[in-house]
């Protein structure tokens, strides 16, 4: 089962959909691409723009950091006691700098 991408996905085209004519070599192979009304469409898929389109307010941005934060601080803190329990040293750094650290 494919994994939806987190991406938005957009073709680019190149050519014209509109008022396009077909070209000599298109018209004796009958070779011309027409859209549903009836004109001669050049339009081809030269690639695809991806983006991750993300909307949110200042506040929306701020809560989330917040939460963020405290859910890293609780994590450390249950590592530092899980380490105690089992007699393990904690003597290696963990990274916290939430702002490098992926959102998803």
């Amino acid at each position: 089962m494919p994994v939806p991408s987190p991406f938005n996905q957009y073709d680019l085209k190149k050519g014209q959909s509109r008022g396009a004519k077909a070209g000599f070599w298109a018209t004796m192979t009958n070779n011309v691409k027409t859209d549903a009304s009836g004109e001669v469409d050049t339009t081809k898929i030269t690639g695809k723009f991806k983006a991750v389109i993300e909307v949110d307010t200042e506040h929306e941005r701020k809560v989330y950091n917040d939460l963020k934060k405290k859910l890293f601080k609780d994590l450390l803190f249950e590592i530092e006691t899980l380490c105690k329990m089992r007699d393990v040293l904690f003597n290696f750094e963990i990274e916290t700098d939430l702002d490098t650290i992926e959102d998803r």
